[in-house]
């Protein structure tokens, strides 16, 4: 695992996007960061423009004509081919002969402390023009020199600067959360709003406190119930800032919220440069008089897509996103989508997940997840949703919205939505899982790759598989010698290259789970504190992705109250074994049944029904071979039913194909 930036601030999620095959990455707080796949470290996107002009350089006998020459300099970055915005310019009077003119770094050009910048650009105008032009290139290290020593004639046939980079709109982006790459320009839009215990001083602009942005000048800050907010002008530090203006209330410590005045306002660069910005001219604001926060970008079907929590828009343009060209067109139906991540392209379509469930996107959204809004409502944490995040899995055509559950931290389970059956489930990870993407394998398979709150990454298995192991680790490991909560050695050899940290293992003696730190060959380190409880010698554990759970939508049935004739499970054909308990719930209730067994009932080979106990064990065994495995409901009527299995002991990869409930009358029956 490699660490590109050590300084982000993690109060709100980030987003990124890719263009130029450099990934960009945005969170309202940091400055927009690049990396370009290649360098130890990611960097601030953009370049500084040089804050010192040029000095008088010196002269000798040479090529420059006489009369009076503007000269400036600005900074390069010879492998990304970005500039920066040029310095101010002198003027250079040659007079009574032609000259050659020598600018040296540290002694007429200031050198830039950017580590992206390599080379710094000299710039000159005709005698009495201008319009200026490329004199050459110097290495951006002190004592180095460039020579301008060239008549107007050739000057002039050389590089236009205008036509070439153009003079001006070269700043660094501005601050915003969300990242878009759209027809040769990275978007960027979106703010949050931070609450920050200052202290102010009556009449003066001073506030200091901690943990403040160094790229919030122009922001607004609001002092407790004040009514009066005040223009930030500069940020010295984490810890300190200036006003604008002066502070009219009273010296104290106070709860302060710091926002933006144009919280849905679309910047963009110019295009082909994506770290070339110029925000007060590149800009326009967005879902006007809709009374909603903008919440995501997406290119899509040729325009750029806007989404606030409620309302969307399609802007179209075709060189020019402002408002000369641009062409806003409103998209009805009132949706929108929680966050820049739940947007989820898949195959050609657009999915996205808002306040009323998962849609269609299009000129008309198109509502998909009925069959599980109860469920969602029910278990979401609507209080966490910049955690929410979503993903295609292209290898078993899943899509995946993953979500804090009320009481929990961390995304640990998904909404899943088959694209090819239109089943959708839910599915928990051990791992809380904090982010996801689409990317390539090293064999060029395009794959969900997931990352976890333990700051690892995955690929989701191929046909369902996701433990979270390298191929040769053992799934099962037998406790050995004196295990304690943190440090156990095992009886099996286990790989060190790659070794296993990260993965997960889970003692079903006590129900624990505890994540790999480290291993050698023969012993685990746990990330601390481990296991709630030290395993005993002799106790097997189970290693990977477990307990794997599947939890199905609510099956509705009209009329009077019916009881299935039993649960369908249809696995793969000798895809798992091991065993799996099933909980069934009624009546849209969060607790599973209690169920009831007599001395007498008899089941179907490999069903354990245990009387009182809210849960039926079965063995995986396929089904004899075909894969459907019918499990009896030992429990009272009702018209609205759920399962959800949980299998805690597998040997081998479960892939389930299909679940439902088998019912008396032909009219409900086969509900999956």
């Amino acid at each position: 695992m490699t660490t590109l930036s050590s300084s982000i601030n993690t109060e709100f999620s980030g987003n990124f996007a890719s263009i130029q095959s450099r990934c960009y990455f945005a969170n309202d707080f940091n400055a927009v960061k690049v990396w370009d796949g290649v360098s130890a470290t990611a960097a601030d996107a953009g370049i500084d423009a040089p804050t010192v002009a040029p000095s008088a350089p010196s002269s000798g006998a040479g090529n420059v004509t006489l009369g009076d020459h503007l000269v400036r300099y600005r900074y390069y970055n010879s492998n990304s081919l970005y500039v920066s915005n040029p310095s101010t310019a002198i003027t250079v009077t040659v007079s009574s002969s032609t000259k050659a003119l020598t600018f040296t770094v540290g002694t007429h050009l200031t050198a830039s402390a950017d580590s992206k910048v390599d080379k710094i650009i000299l710039e000159a105008t005709s005698a009495g023009g201008t319009k200026y032009y490329r004199v050459g290139t110097v290495a951006n290290t002190a004592a180095q020199s460039i020579v301008y020593n060239v008549a107007d004639t050739v000057l002039i046939q050389g590089d236009n600067v205008a036509a070439l980079t153009g003079d001006f709109g070269h700043e660094p982006p501005p601050l915003f959360s969300i990242l878009c790459s759209h027809r040769g320009r990275l978007f960027g839009a979106g703010t949050t709003s931070r609450t920050r215990t200052v202290t102010a001083n009556s009449a003066s602009t001073a506030v200091t406190g901690t943990d403040f942005s160094l790229e919030w000048a122009g922001r607004r800050i609001k002092f407790g119930s004040e009514t009066v907010s005040y223009e930030i002008a500069s940020v010295a530090s984490s810890t300190a800032l200036t006003l604008a203006t002066a502070y009219s209330g009273s010296t104290g410590s106070k709860t302060a919220t710091i926002f933006s005045k144009t919280p849905n306002r679309l910047y963009w660069s110019r295009q082909l440069y994506p770290e070339s910005w110029k925000p007060s001219e590149y800009a326009r604001d967005l879902l006007n008089g809709k009374s909603d926060e903008l919440r995501g970008l997406v290119s899509y079907s040729n325009d750029l897509w806007i989404f606030g929590r409620h309302s969307s828009e399609r802007l179209s343009f075709t060189s020019d996103p402002g408002t000369s060209e641009g062409q806003i067109i409103p998209i009805p139906g009132d949706r929108g989508v929680l966050n820049q991540r739940c947007l989820i392209e898949a195959e050609g379509v657009l999915y996205a997940w808002d306040r009323l469930g998962m849609y269609v996107c299009g000129s008309k959204p198109t509502h998909i997840s009925k069959p599980i809004d109860r469920t969602l409502t029910d278990y979401v944490d609507w209080d966490q949703t910049d955690e929410f995040h979503g993903v295609f899995d292209p290898t078993d055509r899943v899509l995946m919205w993953f979500f804090t559950k009320l009481g929990e931290t961390e995304p640990h389970y998904a909404a899943c939505l088959e694209l090819d059956g239109g089943r959708w489930s839910l599915a928990y990870f051990a791992q809380g899982i904090t982010a996801s993407h689409v990317v390539p394998d090293a064999e060029g398979q395009v794959r969900a790759m997931l990352g976890d709150g333990n700051g690892y990454t995955w690929f989701f298995g191929i046909e369902g598989g996701f433990d979270g192991l390298p191929p040769n680790a053992p799934s099962t490991m037998t406790t050995s010698g004196t295990p304690t909560a943190t440090v156990i050695t095992v009886t099996e050899t286990l790989p060190t290259s790659p070794n296993m940290a990260g993965c997960v293992v889970r003692n079903t003696a006590n129900d624990q789970t505890a994540v790999i730190s480290s291993n050698t060959a023969t012993t685990l380190t746990m990330v601390s504190p481990g296991f709630t409880t030290a395993p005993a010698a002799g106790v097997t554990l189970y290693a990977g992705e477990i307990p794997f759970t599947y939890e199905s939508k609510w099956f509705s049935l009209g009329g009077d109250d019916i009881k299935p004739v039993y649960l369908k499970i249809r696995l793969h054909p000798s895809s798992a074994s091991g065993k799996c308990r099933v909980y069934i719930y009624k009546e849209w209730s969060d607790t599973p049944e209690t169920l009831t067994s007599m001395s007498g009932d008899v089941f179907p080979d490999g069903v354990t029904v245990t009387n009182g106990a809210t849960y039926m064990e079965i063995d995986l065994d396929g089904g004899d071979g075909d894969g459907i495995l019918p499990v009896p409901l030992p429990c009272d009527w009702a018209k609205h039913w759920k399962a959800k299995l949980v299998c805690d002991k597998p040997v081998g990869e479960i892939r389930l194909l299909e679940i439902g409930f088998q019912y008396d009358s032909d009219s409900s029956a086969a509900a999956t």
